[in-house]
């Protein structure tokens, strides 16, 4: 049983190299231009943390959750095994998360391999990002993900497929030590155009 685990360990790992993927307009291995829309969900875990009280001294922590309908596009090229990037997102809130928002502008660094017609990719994004709450107050702060997809190439300039990242987002408001965390994660759907 320990033997049968261990031989499927190379074709796992083999996912990850530059194996021959029938992928990309021009070539197989390089894309001049690959252009990713996406729209999924995200779910978020909202934390803040300030000094209150009439001298400001009393610890104030609140935790909260948000659901939001997350939609963007992935903008780059892929050079062999490596892609990079640059992210554009949108997270609005939906139902009692009504009005907020999370505008992302990532960079995106990955690695990608995959066998025949499949694709399957690691990356890692990291950036700015603005929140902006219900009463229109907005906060600007930094924020990374690290995800995972996989795709499907039908015909060799177009890929469809799906998504799933963790998310960290931090923001620090003006005014008595006031910070924000934000945790969660995104689940998409995933259009490819590539040449």
């Amino acid at each position: 049983m320990l033997k049968r685990c261990f031989i499927l360990i190379p074709p796992i790992l083999g996912l990850f190299y530059a194996a021959p993927v029938r992928a990309g307009g021009v070539n197989k291995d390089f894309d001049i231009i690959q252009i990713t829309p996406m729209v999924g969900v995200e779910i978020d875990k909202v934390m803040s943390f300030s000094m209150g009280g009439s001298n400001g001294t009393t610890p104030n922590f609140n935790m909260g959750s948000a659901t939001s309908v997350a939609y963007g596009a992935l903008a780059g090229v892929k050079l062999g095994p490596i892609n990079l990037g640059a992210l554009l997102q949108r997270s609005t809130g939906i139902g009692s998360s009504r009005g907020l928002t999370l505008d992302k502008i990532y960079g995106e660094f990955g690695v990608i391999g995959g066998v025949s017609i499949f694709t399957a990719a690691l990356h890692l994004d990291g950036g700015l990002v603005t929140m902006t709450n219900p009463d229109h107050s907005q906060f600007h702060g930094y924020g990374a993900k690290l995800g995972f997809a996989m795709d499907i190439y039908p015909i060799k300039w177009f890929s469809v497929g799906v998504g799933a990242d963790a998310d960290l987002q931090f923001f620090m408001a003006p005014g008595n030590l006031h910070f924000i965390g934000v945790m969660g994660g995104t689940i998409v759907l995933r259009t490819g155009v590539h040449i």
